[in-house]
């Protein structure tokens, strides 16, 4: 199977949010549902903080 049972996602500007969303489930074995007040671990992001960073930087 694979995959992620749900995602979150939030797009910021310096003003405010411009998007919010949630998608499926966040527990399979209740079907509980996704909110945007989910939270969960997030691993192997590294990489993708410091590439960000780093643009910031050079803009």
């Amino acid at each position: 199977m694979g995959g992620a049972p749900g995602v979150v996602a939030m797009v910021k500007d310096r003003v405010g949010n411009i998007y919010e969303g949630f998608a499926a489930v966040r527990d399979l074995n209740t079907k509980t549902q996704m909110t945007t007040e989910s939270v969960f671990s997030l691993f192997s992001t590294t990489k993708a903080i410091t590439g960000a960073a780093l643009m910031k930087l050079h803009d």
